[in-house]
């Protein structure tokens, strides 16, 4: 293979950071780093010899970087953004990306991709490898982050909360002039966010800093965006061949004399390296003016008809009169005369023809390119048939359920939290801290409460928060747990099933059976333990022993690639005798206790719910489609309902059908007729991915990934 091409660099006009704090000490020296992405190696779970998934390209980075070591500055250190893995990290597959990347000769910084994240996520390896899924480091006078916008068990991205919290704090300890190279998959300009709720929560975070580079992967090509009215942002390629074009090949990053190149070299050694991206390091001011919504001050109910906003914006003396400003909600323009004495501004937003809820306020200063100053806050505007009883915000994003026992609202949170609220009023009754991510709903019982974690304890507490007994699983628990006759069961990251008891804490079986996680919660009947995993199949366990009673393909896996369409991110319900799942691939499919599959009754299905009773099924479609159908397939009523296509099942209570949409528009529907009774946003346009809790009286509570915890009640 050829020694690969390298593009010489100018020499240019030295370039200093203007003001420049003491830590900073001086001029930022030269160096150089490799951006990579998209390696998706296959899964892995022997080591018999094979040729591995991009092997070609990784012989070619070993001479790419042998070469550079021979130039000024050489590789320091290479970041690779996401999807090193087809399928996660099941069985040795980490161990072989590391056989790969070892090859480079350099220290690597990890980054988590949806195809990392969903099937089997890296949570244990990130903590042991980088302390966390958010890092950070210093080197070069410059500072590296490291963001996972790959959601846990979804192939959708998001920033959650706590995410977006610890950036905020990251950034907090360093000067802002310091260059900020931020690393994650996807874009931050991509669709596939919850956009543009994200872009701008994002947005506001990073504004008052000096981003030199955002590096991410996901697209699979050499590209460049910019974000945020100026933020430059370089996509890493692949280093497997696919598709008409060969792109296979790396970035390569330099800063030299002060000036920022990115070249993006190609394996093929007839292609010229791609230049994308090629600036000085602006100044940054010591002091930067400020910029900041102080109302709405957030989250705040309010009434219809006109908010009143007011902002902290220094302009020059010209545009006291007529400040650049363009102010949105939700991300579409409206109309407001800012009146301001140059330094503080207010205005009025009028509030006719928004949905009730939740809403995302955006002000930013109206620039003909270049950075852009901006602030996000949100409110929450009354109405809809749905009353405001409380609402909390976490420190995190929360993607477990929420679950109503007694007079408490359990809510656990990804950054490791269960918070125990009283139903009714919303204070905080006590709250116990895990050791890891909790996107398991906790199970309440009449003396305990059942909490499984990302760092695979299990741990039973007390109803005052005191923990009864502490089980550790070896993996990650995603899988709420369930319990009947005084066993609890639950799966994991590893494929395994445990059924441990529920007073002692001690364990009577372990079926390990499956290849991928188990994610969902499995369905407990009289005799059976029945749950779906990511390798695609449908599982059936005797509730006594563990002993595998059927295993089955998934309905759409039985057609297509099955760890793709799995039956693995909605748990199976039990009717008329009958088991019913939905898939990944959007199947609905029907099997018999015995494990025969009997058919597939409909497609677009996300998520299917059992009405009390087992005489209907509720689905959740694909797009925006409620529908309600008899065990023989045949439908009672299908309405249009903003939804999406999480697989978070409808809650049925007191002839009342509640869901929520990805977005956080909660709607209740008339279980009988399929009538909408109310209907009112819970966040401001971010992602929703945990079912509805119903509690007495009409209650609804609701959680997001923006941390809020909302109770609602039906208007009387």
């Amino acid at each position: 293979m050829p020694v690969p091409r390298i593009v010489p660099f100018a020499i240019t006009t030295l370039a200093f950071l203007a003001g420049p704090a003491p830590a900073q000490g001086g001029r930022i020296p030269d160096f150089s780093f490799i951006h990579l992405s998209d390696i998706h190696i296959e899964p892995r779970f022997d080591k018999a010899p094979r040729r591995e998934r991009g092997a070609e390209t990784f012989t070619w980075l070993k001479e790419f970087t042998a070469a550079r070591r021979r130039m000024s500055p050489a590789p320091a250190f290479a970041v690779a953004t996401g999807d090193l893995t087809e399928f996660g990290v099941a069985g040795r597959t980490w161990e072989t990306l590391e056989e790969l990347m070892k090859s480079l000769g350099l220290p690597w910084y990890a980054v988590c991709g949806n195809h990392d994240n969903t099937w089997v996520a890296m949570g244990p390896i990130m903590r042991r490898r980088h302390g966390g899924w958010n890092y950070s480091f210093d080197r070069f006078r410059c500072h590296f982050v490291v963001l996972n916008s790959a959601t846990i068990q979804e192939p959708v991205p998001c920033l959650d909360r706590g995410t977006l919290k610890w950036l905020e704090n990251d950034l907090a300890r360093m000067h802002p002039g310091r260059p900020l190279f931020l690393f994650m998959h996807h874009s931050p300009s991509s669709r596939e966010f919850a956009q543009p709720a994200q872009a701008r929560l994002l947005a506001a975070v990073l504004d008052p800093y000096n981003v030199a580079l955002i590096g991410f992967g996901h697209g699979h090509a050499p590209t460049h965006e910019r974000f945020a009215g100026g933020i430059d942002c370089v996509q890493g390629g692949t280093t497997f061949a696919g598709g008409k074009k060969d792109r296979r090949g790396c970035n390569l990053v330099t800063l030299h004399q002060g000036r920022l190149r990115v070249h993006y070299h190609f394996v093929a050694g007839d292609r010229k390296p791609k230049l994308l991206l090629d600036k000085e390091i602006a100044p940054w001011r010591r002091n930067l003016p400020p910029f900041a919504l102080t109302r709405p001050t957030g989250e705040e109910e309010v009434k219809e008809g006109k908010l009143t906003l007011r902002l902290r914006a220094s302009f020059p003396p010209r545009f006291r009169r007529d400040p650049p400003l363009r102010t949105t909600v939700d991300g579409r323009s409206r109309r407001v005369a800012w009146r301001g004495d140059g330094k503080r501004w207010w205005g009025e937003l009028d509030l006719a023809g928004l949905e009730p809820g939740m809403h995302l306020l955006s002000v930013g200063e109206e620039k003909a390119g270049g950075r852009v100053r901006q602030d996000s806050v949100a409110f929450d505007l009354a109405g809809g048939g749905l009353v405001r009883r409380w609402r909390r915000r976490l420190e995190a994003g929360i993607k477990a359920a929420p679950v109503v026992h007694r007079d408490r609202l359990y809510v656990a949170d990804l950054g490791g939290t269960l918070h125990v609220f009283h139903r009714a009023r919303g204070s905080l009754i006590w709250r116990h801290r895990a050791g890891a991510e909790i996107l398991a709903a906790p199970l309440a019982l009449a003396d305990r409460v059942i909490l499984a974690a990302g760092d695979g304890v299990v741990t039973a507490l007390d109803p005052g928060g005191k923990p009864l007994w502490r089980y550790e699983a070896g993996a990650p628990v995603y899988s709420s747990p369930r319990a009947a006759g005084g066993v609890v069961y639950f799966g994991d990251n590893a494929g395994r099933l445990h059924a441990v008891d529920q007073v002692s804490g001690k364990r009577n079986w372990l079926f390990a059976g499956a290849r991928y996680a188990i994610e969902s919660a499995p369905l407990v009947t009289a005799d059976r333990v029945v749950f779906g995993a990511w390798d695609g199949h449908l599982y059936a366990l005797d509730r006594r022993t563990g002993k595998l009673l059927w295993k089955e393909l998934g309905p759409r896996s039985r057609e297509k690639t099955a760890r793709y369409y799995a039956p693995a991110d909605c748990s199976p319900v039990a009717a008329g005798g009958r088991i019913f799942t939905a898939d990944r691939g959007y199947f609905l499919g029907e099997y018999s206790f015995e494990g025969e599959f009997k058919c597939v009754h409909l497609k677009g299905v996300a998520a299917v719910a059992a009405a009390p009773g087992g005489t209907y099924l509720t689905l959740r479609g694909k797009g925006n489609r409620l529908t309600r159908v008899g065990l023989d397939g045949k439908k009672a009523w299908s309405v249009e309902v903003p939804l999406g296509r999480f697989p978070v099942p409808p809650v049925e209570k007191a002839k009342h059908i509640l869901v929520c949409s990805d977005r956080g528009l909660v709607t209740v529907v008339d279980a009988g007729t399929g009538g909408t009774l109310a209907s009112r946003r819970v966040t401001p346009g971010t992602w929703v991915m945990a079912p509805l809790a119903a509690g007495p009286e009409g209650a609804v509570y609701a959680v997001g990934m923006d941390g809020g915890v909302t109770a609602l009640e039906l208007a009387e």
